[in-house]
Parts: structure tokens; C-alpha cells; sequence
């Protein structure tokens, strides 16, 4: 039985990743606020795939110095949220482990203390004492070290979409599992209705105000035909190489030790 099918949301979301599972949560706690989340889960084959989410990894930084202010803010406010959410839903994504920048710019490296300094977020320089800390590492004297210790280190994006996801649906969120074909204006005989969505396996769903959390896929579909024809999303894609290093077990319990 699909209890969704005759629903209608007040909100739908398009886009089932870290912005869109986090929209979702934050939506299911407004009262009397029907919401419902679609988007595929990751798939267990990779080869073939069409929607891959950025967040199928197990790792990223995460801090709350940055020189921009609004981006360090938001951080900051996410980051004291994290233990709350890991309560409530039982899924660990967080390691404080702290977070470390070393810089070959003095310029930048200022602005980063200052904009620690501003924000009150004690960030140290450890420019010069560095090896006192790690005594493992190798930096170059002409390099600017910063420290932050706390409320910094890295998240599971895995982890943090699935609590995401839990606390919406623990605070009555609909989460369905598909990918969506197109979003279209609902008949003029549905007078309580203002959007339809219909996904890829035929699913059409009826909601009132319909947020696209699709990221760099908003534009794989024709999500827009009936809304804006012929147009496509301005979107500006961008690649990032990020390098995994794995330790054996005997140098992991070497540093642990110095």
C-alpha cells in the first residue's frame, strides 16, 4: 500500500543527499508541516550508475575558522548540533579530533586568526611549536601552522545523511526511494494542489511547495521541462581531488603512542 500516493505534502523535496536529507529534518519539526524526501539510496553497483551523491564517502573535514565570516558562522552553529543529533537518533557521525592548517601564506594565515580572534573561536598558532605536538610531522620552517582543538575534526557523510534521514522520519517525514523524472504544475481541477512530481518508476506525488536539493543532477533530468521549457540550470560543476592515505595497523599504534 502506498501511503503517499493520495497524500498531499506540504512540502516535497527533491534530492535525498546532505542538503536535502538536512532540509527534510529541519522541515519535520515545523508543526502541522507534511514533508516527504525522495531521492535513491547509493547504489551497490557502481558501474552503470546514474545519480552518484557526493557525500558516499566516510570522510570530511569539518572546522569553524574560516576567513568568511558567514561560512564559519554556519559552521560553528552545525557543529554544536552535531552530539544533539547523534543522540537523538543513535548514529555516530562526528570525530572531534581537532583540525590543523598549514599555510605558506602569512597574509592568509593572518586573516584566519583574525577571523578567529573575531568570532572567539581561540584558534592557536603553532607556528613555532608545532613539534612539540607532533613530533612526527615534517613542516618546513617557512610555513604558518594553526590549531583549532575543539568543536573541529572530521564527519562520516554516509553516517550523517542516514541520522539526517532518521530524524526526519522519527518526526513523520515520508522518505521514498526513487528517482524523480520531472516536476510539473498540477491540473486546474486539483484546487488544493500546486505541484506534481513524478518519478522514474511512475510514482506521482502531490505537494504545494517542492524544493530541488539535486545539486550537480538538477540537470540529468528534465526536472524543469513543464516549468521553465528548453531551459536547463546555471550550474557551475567543479571537480576537487581528495587523497585517502591508509596506515597499517603498526604505524597507526606508533603515532598513537608518541
Amino acid at each position: 500500500m502506498d501511503l503517499a500516493k493520495d497524500k498531499i505534502f506540504d512540502l516535497i523535496i527533491v534530492g535525498a543527499g546532505m542538503m536535502g536529507s538536512a532540509a527534510a529534518r529541519h522541515a519535520s519539526l515545523i508543526p502541522n508541516t507534511s514533508v516527504c524526501l525522495i531521492g535513491p539510496q547509493e547504489p551497490k553497483i557502481r558501474k552503470g550508475h546514474q545519480i552518484f551523491g557526493c557525500w558516499f564517502d566516510e570522510g570530511r573535514i569539518c572546522r569553524r575558522v574560516s576567513a568568511m565570516h558567514t561560512w564559519s558562522n554556519l559552521a560553528t552553529h552545525s557543529i554544536a548540533r552535531f552530539r544533539d543529533l547523534e543522540d537523538d537518533t543513535g548514529i555516530n557521525f562526528y570525530t572531534e579530533s581537532g583540525y590543523m592548517d598549514i599555510n605558506p601564506s602569512q597574509e592568509e594565515f593572518n586573516e584566519m586568526m583574525e577571523a578567529s580572534h573575531k568570532a572567539g573561536l581561540a584558534a592557536k598558532d603553532i607556528s613555532q611549536s608545532w613539534k612539540e605536538k607532533f613530533p612526527y610531522f615534517n613542516i618546513s620552517k617557512d610555513k604558518y601552522v594553526m590549531l583549532e582543538e575543539e568543536n573541529a575534526g572530521h564527519i562520516n557523510p554516509r553516517a550523517l545523511v542516514s541520522a539526517q534521514q532518521t530524524a526526519a522520519h522519527l518526526h513523520g517525514a515520508y522518505i521514498i526511494r526513487d528517482i524523480v523524472e520531472t516536476i510539473k504544475p498540477a491540473e486546474k481541477n486539483k484546487e488544493k494542489v500546486r505541484w506534481l512530481v513524478v518519478t522514474e518508476s511512475g510514482k506521482e506525488l502531490q505537494g504545494n511547495n517542492v524544493l530541488v536539493a539535486a545539486g550537480g543532477f538538477a540537470g540529468l533530468k528534465h526536472l524543469f521541462a513543464s516549468v521553465a521549457p528548453r531551459r536547463q540550470p546555471a550550474l557551475q560543476l567543479r571537480t576537487q581531488t581528495i587523497a585517502f592515505l591508509k596506515l597499517p595497523q603498526e604505524e597507526v599504534k606508533r603515532l598513537r603512542q608518541s
